[in-house]
């Protein structure tokens, strides 16, 4: 049906729920929200926002039908309210003129301050904060950073289950699906859905999607400007189905999974210890040093 079309076609629309853009599926999985520093003014009183955000007027997004009504996020809550105020008719953004009806505050962890301002925007984009915890609920779609969701297993096979294709059947590794992935650039029909649960205050795979989160971790550390995010849907970890405690066999809290034998794949590079992976996808990390941050 078309609803379960949409949840997984790369050409449907997605909101972020942070910076609320709009675009297709598939650019919501290397986007990063465009912060805003403390010492960024105001484009209207060009006071700083740091100060600002002290008088509970931090920088706003102006929204049109609950919709972003357009992309001009550097005046505060106070400017805004005095200009909409000014205007005849309907409020305007004083940029571009782009009707809006409503000001909602730029997210908290989008605002650089203190020790997040010393680190570039480039650095801090590597930086991933998930969903209020109440609003995951099963049955909920979301788009995460593979470094946020925990392993289930303790260890892996390299090799997902043969497949079919053009009559003949396939198997490829952790490694091969990921280079495939690299090396093209062509607009994928469909995006992979991760199946997760709730299981002491952290997202863990949901018993089946080991190997393939594997894969989205390397390539979130090396590659993070293509597959910064995943996609997954929240299930209840109680379904008798799901048997989710009988697959639970991590021994590190799913930070960590080897894959057999003596290979690791962990958070961040450090924690890489597989010669074959780095070699292979260091290169695709270009100039995106310490992409591999996770919250």
């Amino acid at each position: 049906d078309l609803k379960a079309h949409e949840t997984t076609c790369a050409h449907a629309w997605a909101t972020c729920m942070w910076c609320l853009e709009e675009m297709e599926q598939y650019r919501m999985l290397g986007h990063d929200c465009l912060p805003v520093s403390e010492d960024e003014a105001c484009s209207i009183c060009w006071e700083a926002f740091g100060d600002l955000a002290d008088k509970s007027s931090p920088p706003v997004i102006l929204l049109s039908g609950s919709r972003r009504s357009c992309g001009h996020v550097r005046m505060c809550r106070r400017c805004v309210e005095c200009w909409s105020r000014k205007g005849e008719g309907s409020a305007a953004c004083p940029v571009c003129r782009a009707p809006f009806d409503e000001a909602t505050a730029l997210p908290e962890h989008l605002l650089l301050r203190g020790a997040k301002k010393r680190r570039s925007h480039r650095s801090y984009k590597q930086k991933t904060v998930l969903p209020p915890r109440e609003k995951m609920v099963p049955g909920t779609f979301w788009f995460v950073s593979p470094l946020d969701i925990r392993f289930t297993h303790d260890s892996v096979s390299e090799h997902f289950r043969p497949f079919p294709k053009d009559g003949v059947m396939q198997q490829l590794g952790i490694l091969d699906s990921a280079h495939e992935l690299l090396s093209t650039f062509e607009m994928p029909r469909d995006l992979d859905l991760i199946e997760v649960v709730w299981h002491e205050d952290h997202l863990y795979v949901a018993g089946t999607y080991n190997r393939r989160l594997c894969m989205y971790r390397l390539l979130a550390i090396y590659a993070r400007h293509r597959f910064a995010l995943v996609k997954i849907r929240v299930e209840d970890r109680e379904v008798p189905g799901l048997r989710f405690l009988e697959k639970l066999t991590t021994k590190c809290e799913g930070a960590a999974v080897q894959v057999r034998w003596n290979r690791f794949v962990g958070q961040d590079r450090k924690s890489v210890v597989w010669p074959e992976a780095v070699a292979l996808l260091a290169g695709a990390a270009g100039d995106d040093p310490g992409a591999d941050t996770p919250q």
